[in-house]
């Protein structure tokens, strides 16, 4: 009888121990950091040619911009030929999953930020006087490159190049582009890695 009780007593108990969660959630795979100890350039990987070298990525003043305190800003193969667009905000760095832009020396203008990117956008900052409200979706991916990639939500494979459609004539990054977008021509975007290279 004490036998009995003892096995029943036991299977109870460990009933309870199995009940507990071995393992806990995590915010970010084991492949994806949301923040990285060095500060980076942005560069385009083609994968369709894997010899060619990274393309730089300059985050560049954007449709619909018309002055250097407010507006989208937006990332391109080159810079809007504009005093108030050029090279200025040359580094960026990545902490707890924002994707932060760091100004050159002596900008004294408002320093934009990451927006929430969904597919068919524009992968876009935005610069404007008021409270921040920065986009948390950004960890930086190992795909066995040289460098790290850019993912958003955990997704490094839906960047591509697309020709913008406005009066700088830019090519543009691009999440997981979608016909008939009046930002973007669909039919010549190509896919693309975004590189983060050690500044």
């Amino acid at each position: 009888m004490f036998a009995l009780a003892w096995a029943v007593a036991f299977l109870a108990a460990s009933a309870q121990v199995m009940a507990v969660p071995i393992v806990s959630r995590c915010d970010e795979p084991q492949t994806c950091n949301a923040t990285l100890p060095y500060n980076f350039t942005l560069a385009a990987y083609n994968p369709a040619q894997p010899a060619a070298d990274p393309a730089p990525l300059y985050l560049t003043w954007g449709q619909p911009s018309h002055s250097s305190a407010g507006g989208y800003w937006v990332f391109a193969t080159s810079v809007v030929d504009s005093p108030y667009a050029s090279n200025i905000f040359p580094t960026f760095d990545l902490t707890t999953g924002y994707l932060n832009a760091e100004p050159a020396a002596n900008v004294t203008q408002i320093v934009p930020w990451g927006i929430t990117t969904n597919p068919g956008d524009v992968l876009s900052f935005v610069q404007a006087i008021g409270a921040r409200y920065p986009a948390q979706i950004f960890c930086a991916g190992d795909e066995s490159l040289e460098y790290p990639v850019l993912s958003i939500n955990n997704n490094a494979d839906g960047f591509s190049i697309c020709p913008s459609i406005d009066d700088y004539d830019l090519d543009i990054v691009v999440y997981e582009p979608k016909q008939n977008s009046t930002f973007y021509t669909y039919d010549t975007c190509y896919p693309i890695r975004v590189v983060l290279v050690p500044a």
